[in-house]
Order: structure tokens, then sequence, then C-alpha cells
């Protein structure tokens, strides 16, 4: 093919392109068209707020920006006093067995309120610890005053048992603080008079008795009398809480008939009973009539703590130190079923004595327990011999004047 018949092909091929062009463009331009939209606009949102934190907790202020009292201890303001725990806490010991907490706690309350120990109006007991099985517990106050008054109730009695409140162990070792109030001073209160119950069977049993007892108020504390072979001789001392249940004791058991016995009770402020402390469970007391005429007889005496007792031990028997040591140690045993022993003299010629050798010379804690050993020691006897029992001069036993 020549070059002139290609050049026209060509052209006629573009002009046909050009036209097909042309037309597309033209359907284009008139194409239908949609409706315009508007765009959203989107708006911006808050970001949600954290969770509220919780508070951190303050520091406490310095112990030397509080005030000082006369005697060195920081005068802390009420409001932080939970925050000296070793302030407001006690210890609680001598617990009875199957202690109830909230009957506990409600004890406490009244024995403050009933000894003048609260300042406001309220509990002034915050929490008693008390595990089951424990023989004490720790007790926390709301305030240092009232904390400081509760140490002053020490005769309070719960349940048969003497209750005393001590300080923690931390104590000590904490700083000195108190509160800016005035301490309350402790409204004592008067003590009930003693009871003498007499005509009991041999085979009274103490929790039995107590039982009885009970049934009149708050029993505070029994002291039953047996000998030797733990044989109730019929006699027995007790004490309640207030005057008004020692007088309905009185009223209700005094010539009352119980297990074919005729009891007796009648009040004896000036009975020499021994302290809660300590039970006669060994010695016997005699009859009625017979402690009595003793104790009024004894009141006529010139008493002192000291006793010194004839005719208990052998000359050639205390000697030997084998001897002698079990002689004292058996003697001190019995002795101090009575009462509360300072010391025990027993003079012999090996230790260098020449003067009150065969005698027992024994100082009592105090007059009442050497009292006690006057009624229940006389004329008894100890290793098969008849013992006599008198006071002593107190300042020649200190002069160790035998």
């Amino acid at each position: 093919m020549d070059k002139k018949k290609l050049k026209k092909k060509v052209d006629d091929s573009d002009s046909s392109d050009l036209e097909q062009l042309l037309e597309i463009s033209k359907k284009y331009k008139n194409r239908p068209r949609p409706e315009k939209q508007e765009i959203p606009i989107l708006k911006k949102v808050k970001p949600p707020e954290p969770p509220p934190q919780p508070p951190q907790p303050t520091t406490l202020p310095q112990l030397s920006s509080f005030k000082k009292s006369e005697s060195g201890a920081y005068k802390v303001p009420q409001h932080l006093h939970k925050n000296y725990p070793h302030a407001v806490r006690l210890y609680l010991g001598n617990l009875p067995d199957n202690v109830d907490k909230d009957h506990l706690h409600n004890y406490i309350r009244q024995q403050m309120e009933s000894h003048g120990a609260v300042i406001d109006p309220g509990d002034p007991v915050i929490q008693v610890q008390l595990q089951p099985g424990q023989k004490y517990c720790f007790v926390q106050f709301r305030s240092i005053e009232e904390t400081e008054a509760a140490l002053q109730i020490d005769t309070s009695n719960y349940q048969g048992k003497q209750l005393k409140f001590k300080r923690v162990k931390d104590y000590e070792i904490s700083p000195r603080i108190e509160g800016e109030r005035e301490v309350p001073k402790i409204q004592p209160k008067e003590p009930a008079q003693k009871l003498f119950v007499c005509g009991l069977a041999p085979d009274t049993d103490n929790d039995a008795l107590a039982n009885i007892l009970s049934e009149y108020g708050s029993l505070k504390s029994l002291n039953v009398v047996r000998d030797i072979k733990n044989v109730c001789k019929g006699f027995a001392f007790c004490e309640f809480e207030t005057d008004l249940e020692t007088q309905n004791c009185v009223n209700g058991l005094n010539n009352k008939v119980i297990g074919g016995r005729l009891l007796q009770v009648k009040k004896n402020a000036q009975l020499p009973t021994p302290t809660q402390d300590y039970i006669i469970d060994t010695i016997t007391l005699g009859e009625q009539q017979a402690f009595e005429s003793k104790l009024q007889q004894i009141n006529q005496m010139k008493v002192s703590s000291v006793v010194v007792i004839n005719n208990a031990v052998r000359i050639k028997n205390i000697e030997d130190d084998y001897e002698y040591n079990f002689i004292v140690k058996d003697l001190k045993k019995e002795i101090e079923k009575i009462g509360r022993l300072i010391s025990m003299v027993v003079p012999r010629k090996k230790d260098g004595y020449s003067e009150g050798i065969g005698k027992v010379f024994v100082e009592f804690e105090n007059e009442q327990f050497a009292k006690i050993a006057i009624i229940l020691l006389q004329n008894k006897k100890y290793d098969g011999r008849e013992i006599d029992i008198s006071f002593y001069d107190p300042r020649l036993y200190a002069d160790k004047q035998y």
C-alpha cells in the first residue's frame, strides 16, 4: 500500500474516534445529577470524667506542735485521740469462762457510768476485742480522759471474777500523751456488808451454794469453810455487789431449810473474813457459838499482824536440816491457806538463835489474817501436838527478839 492511501486511512480513523469522544462528552454533561446532600458536622464529645479517688490520708501533726503538760506529756485534742491507740486501749484480764462480748461491753459501760467515769453522752467504749476461749480482752475507749478514768476502776466484779484494767504493753515505749480535759474523778462505791452463812451440810458444793445465793443478786465473793478432808464444816462467808442485794439474801435465805438443814444468814461487818484471793478450805472452824465467842475474846486483845505458835515443832527435829526444811515448808503451806504471809521464822540453835527455839513466828499481810489464824489454829493439832497461838509484838519481831 502506498503512502497516500495509508495516510488517508489514518485520517479517516482519527475523525471517527473524535466524533465518538465528542458524543461521550455530550452524554456526560447531560447526565442526571443527584441532589446535593449535606455533610453532617461532627460535634466534639467531652471525655468521661475519671472516677472519684478515695481521700488521701492526712498526715498527723507532729507531737512537738502540741502543748506539754506539767508532767511532760503532750496534750492532744480530742478529735485526734483515736490516732493514738496506745493511749485509748486497755488490757482487761481474769475473765470468766464463756464470756459474751456484747454482755461484757455493756457491763464495762455500766461500770463506767456508775463510777462517774463518763465525760460525754453516749457509750465511752468503742470496741471490745475478745477471742473465743481467752481469759483476757482489749478494750478501746473513745477518749484518753475516759481511758485514764477506767484505770481507776479496780474493784469491778464480773460473774464472780475480780477484773482490773491495765495498760497495754506498747504504752511504755510510746510517746507520753494526755487529753486536754480533766480526767473524771472516780466515785467509790460503798462496800456492801459481808454475810455469815451457817448451817450448811457437810457435802455442800461451792457451785451449788453459789447458784442459791445468786438468786438474791450479783454474788461478789464466796468463801466456804472446809476441813483437811475437804468436808464443809457448815460455814461460809459471802458478799454481794450492793446493800440491797445483801438485805434481799438475809430476808430470803435466813431460817430457810435447804437439803434438810436450817440455814442462818446474818450481817457481821466486824467479822474477820479472808480476802477473796484466799478461801479457808483446810482448817476446822468449830461451831458457830464457839466461833463468835473466840471473836469476842480477840476483839478485847491487843491485836497485831504477827503471831507466835507454840508446841508446833519438836526441838530435836528442827536441828536436822532435812527435817527442818520439811517442817518449815509444810507449816508455810498450811498457814498460807489462811492468808498472805510476809515472812515466817522458826528459830533453831544451828542458825545462831538462843531464844524462841521451838516456836514459829508468822507475820501476816494484815491484822485480819492474824485474827483468822488465832481463831482457826487455837488448840488444833499439828503432828499430833496441840498447838497454842497468840499475837506477838511486831516491834520485837522486827528486831529479831524471839
